[in-house]
């Protein structure tokens, strides 16, 4: 009998670990006085309804099995103890039922699990990989040549003797892939597929989004009607919102004024008044989903989509101010998430931005700018 000894101190760096997961296991077993197959049945299996999942070895007849020998197959195996580091069967129809159920976040009974879930625990020596739990991530920036941005790809693969799978998310889009190989060079022959079906079919999901996306963009105009009760008047004020889209992400602002004031140059004079020790405001202001919905009472299938401008600031140019060294090496960073609902006025943030969406029709029926009292402002 052997003993393992300690990898690496805790909180150092991640460490994959299978028997961690065994280990788990069996201390699942002795709490619930079920088998590991039980759990997996009454928990995962059953409630998902999958009918091709389960702990080696499977149904033959229900099998993919390659013509290898023996000794170099890993179909058939019973892993005993340890099957819960890797030891498990699937189907591509019950993969993408799990995948289908992660990305709609009914995976758990509340949705915030699922997104937890999809959060990266701890980064890797590489620059774009990530671990999550028990997500593989890789942060790419090339997938969509035509609009280059960041996108996540929340992978879990698997494998053993002649067989390998690789099961991907991407959260943002929707969208997941599942590839399944068995023969000869199995992992060489999924590496080539999953960078294949990922690299060809996300540039066009991405077009798809926009076009989606184009609902939202467009003209909003009407007169804003002040509010009363604060302001002491019923003046109608003209309020003009200009939506777009282009090569970037999220929808850019165009302009936005009232009554005739240029607001975005306002927000721009505010920033620089109230928050310059931040940095300069990027002049690119663009808007963004926040996921918060919430239902128009008394309409169905109406919802209120908060938004919010993303208030990013842009690094001085310190390498045409200073001729210390390194001037620039460390100005690629993103500054946007210290930046949501800092800056209030009457009660309302001046970042937040409510869309009000017909769900079934995929229509956009107007938007409401709540720190300018603007009401709803129709598409034109």
């Amino acid at each position: 009998m052997s003993s393992a000894l300690p990898v690496r101190e805790p909180y150092t760096e991640p460490v994959y670990s299978s028997l961690s997961f065994e280990l788990f296991a069996l201390a699942l077993s002795q709490k619930t006085g079920k088998s590991y197959i039980q759990v997996l049945n009454k928990t995962i299996i059953g409630p998902l309804g999958l009918e091709n999942t389960g702990v080696s070895p499977g149904n033959d007849e229900r099998a993919v099995i390659p013509p290898l020998s023996e000794d170099t197959l890993g179909w058939g195996s019973d892993y005993g103890y340890t099957a819960p580091g890797g030891g498990l069967y699937s189907s591509l129809g019950d993969l993408a039922i799990l995948t289908t159920r992660i990305l709609n976040e009914t995976i758990f009974p509340d949705p915030q699990m699922t997104r937890k879930w999809l959060k990266p625990q701890s980064m890797t020596s590489g620059i774009n990989g990530l671990v999550g739990r028990t997500w593989e991530i890789q942060r790419t920036n090339n997938l969509v040549p035509e609009n280059p941005h960041t996108v996540d790809i929340y992978a879990k693969g698997g494998g053993a003797n002649g067989y390998v799978s690789q099961m991907s998310l991407v959260d943002e889009y929707g969208v997941g892939f599942v590839v399944l190989t068995a023969g000869p060079r199995e992992a060489v022959t999924a590496s080539i597929l999953n960078e294949a079906i990922i690299t060809s079919f996300t540039p066009a999901v991405d077009r798809e989004t926009r076009s989606q996306a184009l609902a939202y963009a467009g003209k909003f105009s009407v007169g804003s009607i002040q509010s009363p009760e604060k302001f002491g008047s019923k003046d109608i004020i003209p309020v003009e919102l200009s939506l777009s889209i282009n090569e970037g992400t999220g929808l850019k602002i165009d302009s936005l004024t009232r009554n005739g004031s240029d607001i975005l140059t306002g927000l721009d004079k505010i920033w620089n008044s109230l928050l310059p020790m931040t940095g300069i405001l990027n002049p690119d202001f663009r808007i963004y989903p926040t996921g918060i919905e919430t239902p128009v009472e008394g309409e169905d299938n109406i919802v209120f989509e908060d938004w919010r401008i993303n208030f990013d600031a842009i690094p001085a140019d310190n390498a045409a101010m200073s001729d210390l060294p390194g001037q620039g090496k460390l100005s690629n960073v993103c500054t946007s998430w210290q930046m949501e609902a800092w800056i209030y006025y009457g009660g309302e943030a001046l970042d937040r931005i409510i869309f009000k969406v017909d769900r079934e029709a995929g229509n956009v029926i107007g938007v409401n700018i709540p720190f300018l009292r603007t009401g709803l402002l129709p598409k034109v």
